[in-house]
């Protein structure tokens, strides 16, 4: 085979790869639809101290009332971030493991995000994937995330809505991190 043709079909199979991809083809700043919110912190980057925190928080239920969507903005990279849901009528409390979508290079920030299908019947139960706790849930339910850093332990706890005393407090007894802290900070999200 001539060794120019060799170069030319060898050329044209060579991808470019970006890295980080962009694996979320919107912006985290979208308001628009059923985004909402944030945690009123200022978003300005690393704080002070260093500290791994949650920035930010965007989400909802889907117009549909069928999922349950959440994403996170961290200050610093996380190893992993965690979606809780507490239903205080009947205690139950659902642990999700959140995805990271994004990241700065420099290490500035991280996106993760979830997406839950609500309302499914207690034996089909995945978590990461779906809860059993529905969007049109009467107002006892409460949410929070959770940040591990490097050494997998709890840096930054975040909760919101109406069962948020509930949730904390279990928050507080099963993660020496968060009981350390005093436990999570209340944030709103409309």
């Amino acid at each position: 085979m001539n060794t120019s043709i060799l170069v030319l079909w060898m050329a044209g199979c060579v991808n470019t790869v970006r890295f980080p991809p962009d694996l979320w083809g919107e912006s985290w700043t979208t308001t628009d639809g059923w985004w909402s919110g944030d945690t009123g912190r200022p978003d300005t980057g690393l704080q002070t101290d260093g500290r791994l925190s949650v920035s930010r928080v965007l989400g909802g239920c889907n117009d549909a009332q069928t999922t349950i969507d959440y994403t996170a903005i961290t200050t610093g990279w996380a190893s992993d971030a965690t979606l809780t849901i507490y239903r205080e009528s009947d205690g139950r409390m659902e642990h999700h493991d959140m995805s990271i979508m994004d990241l700065d290079p420099a290490g500035t920030w991280d996106r993760w995000q979830i997406e839950l299908e609500d309302g499914v019947a207690e034996g089909a139960h995945v978590p990461g994937i779906n809860t059993v706790i529905a969007c049109e849930e009467p107002g006892n339910v409460a949410y929070a995330i959770r940040l591990q850093d490097d050494t997998q332990r709890t840096s930054d706890c975040v909760l919101w809505g109406q069962s948020r005393n509930a949730l904390n407090i279990q928050l507080i007894s099963m993660d020496a991190d968060v009981s350390a802290a005093g436990g999570c900070e209340f944030i709103e999200i409309p």
